[in-house]
């Protein structure tokens, strides 16, 4: 595990860009585990590769890395204080995957601002080429942008919210690839415009996605993720 103290670097990136990387968060054996624990909870659920939304209600393991007092210590330096576990979202991501369309998470929270972020938990090695993040630095200071609806299809075995629209990014921003090692957590500022590659890969891509609201603040709970403020102590 990581040291347990942010360094300002770790917070000011995360205000300056919207985002920013632990590395070595998870070990190797937890990051094997959850997978392993989300290829049994797919076959029960009988969906096939299709992302599992909130697991950490039917498996401990979930819970205990929605509520892993490290992760959510940097969460709460990186907001406005103390949070709640809102949402967490396992994703196989097998091949051939198509990548989630530019967006901002906010846009389908409509948390205040500065009370909602992510981790991105990488569950193996990600590249480009199996389907990583792209972000667009900065994008997260100019709040709730425009969207287009696309045509795309996300497939069976994406979020149904992957490609339904795009957000629109000012074209004084550029895109960053994000490469992680297993066990990496990537932090996600609720504003920025990110999106992802399709795996091109011959091997799922898993990642655990957890999200976070600060205490008391509103959120939008949404249809099909049925969000639930979920105290974390």
């Amino acid at each position: 595990m990581a040291v347990n103290r942010c360094s300002d670097t770790f917070v000011d990136e995360f205000v300056e860009c919207g985002y920013t990387i632990e590395r070595g968060m998870f070990s190797l054996e937890t990051c094997d585990r959850l997978i392993s624990v989300a290829n049994e909870l797919a076959k029960r659920r009988n969906e096939g590769w299709r992302p599992l939304m909130q697991p950490h209600r039917e498996e401990s393991i979930f819970w205990d890395a929605l509520s892993e007092p490290l992760l959510t210590s940097r969460v709460s330096s990186l907001v406005d204080g103390a949070v709640d576990g809102l949402q967490s979202e396992f994703f196989f991501s097998p091949p051939g995957t198509r990548g989630f369309a530019k967006h901002q998470d906010n846009f389908f929270v409509e948390a205040p601002a500065g009370a909602f972020a992510s981790a991105w938990i990488a569950l193996t090695d990600i590249t480009q080429h199996n389907g990583g993040l792209v972000v667009w630095p900065g994008t997260n200071r100019e709040g709730l942008l425009q969207v287009r609806k696309i045509a795309e299809d996300g497939g069976p075995m994406q979020d149904p919210n992957s490609n339904n629209e795009e957000t629109i990014v000012p074209p004084k921003y550029h895109s960053k690839d994000i490469i992680v090692a297993k066990g990496d957590v990537v932090f996600i500022d609720g504003w920025l415009v990110h999106a992802s590659h399709i795996n091109h890969a011959k091997a799922n891509r898993p990642v655990l996605l957890c999200t976070y609201i600060c205490k008391g603040c509103s959120f939008r709970a949404g249809r099909y993720a049925k969000r639930e403020a979920i105290p974390l102590a």
